[in-house]
């Protein structure tokens, strides 16, 4: 999308539908490995896959303590403890 080639935030904000610009959102965080911008996602499934990512990207337990879902969050240790 233009709003990660760019890196832009602001065009994830353009973005029409809900589910569009929580993908954006995290995208973004992924590529920036930027916690914030995971606060964004509206789903919650989506905000903990987002803080999933961040966490396994950093190598920080820490964000794995955000995830509500169990299923996340012992993913989310498992993929840092490798």
């Amino acid at each position: 999308s233009l709003a990660t080639r760019f890196q832009d935030v602001a065009l994830c904000e353009k973005i029409g539908t809900s589910e569009e610009k929580d993908l954006c959102y995290m995208d973004l965080a992924r590529i920036k490995e930027n916690l914030l911008l995971c606060d964004k996602v509206l789903d919650s499934v989506r905000l903990d896959l987002c803080r999933q990512t961040i966490a396994i990207v950093k190598q920080d337990s820490s964000i794995c303590n955000k995830i509500n879902d169990p299923f996340v969050k012992a993913d989310c240790y498992a993929g840092i403890n490798k």
